[in-house]
């Protein structure tokens, strides 16, 4: 009786162990960066975004050497815009060798569209449209970067 009552235990412990493990690897998952970097799909490995004061937010994505930060605020009607100073791309060599940066092309039509904000799961939900001129790096990088069809749902990940 004793090895059954072991044995049911060992299996209900287990079972309990791989569900838990579903579950996080669900939620890990749940988040994401994405959007056609020059016509060619683009997935950010790593997404967050943070706070800069007062309804100011910076959207961080990161995949391997390249490094997207899209820094929004509200304007009087309340409307998400782009902060051009602040937003950038850049393309680097060994995570801080920078090879490239590119800034905010203000002539072009920029938007970022946040759909939804949870406030208190402290998730942000939208999409976006951002072009980009290179303001350092040599002839192998392109002079413009156009993110299309941009998607985001993003975790705060400092405050």
């Amino acid at each position: 009786m004793k090895k059954l009552t072991c044995i049911v235990l060992a299996t209900l412990s287990m079972f309990i162990i791989s569900c838990k493990k579903d579950k996080d690897n669900e939620q890990k998952q749940d988040f994401y960066f994405t959007a056609d970097k020059n016509n060619e799909k683009w997935v950010a490995q790593f997404v967050a975004f943070g706070e800069n004061g007062a309804k100011n937010y910076v959207l961080v994505g990161n995949k391997l050497e390249e490094h997207l930060r899209i820094n929004i605020t509200t304007n009087s009607l309340n409307q998400y815009v782009v902060i051009a100073p602040k937003t950038e791309f850049i393309i680097t060599i060994g995570q801080d060798a920078v090879v490239a940066r590119y800034i905010l092309d203000e002539d072009a039509t920029n938007k970022v569209n946040v759909t939804s904000y949870d406030t208190t799961k402290v998730i942000m939900k939208g999409n976006f449209n951002i072009y980009l001129k290179k303001v350092t790096g040599d002839n192998t990088y392109p002079a413009t970067i156009n993110f299309s069809s941009g998607n985001f749902k993003l975790t705060k990940a400092y405050d």
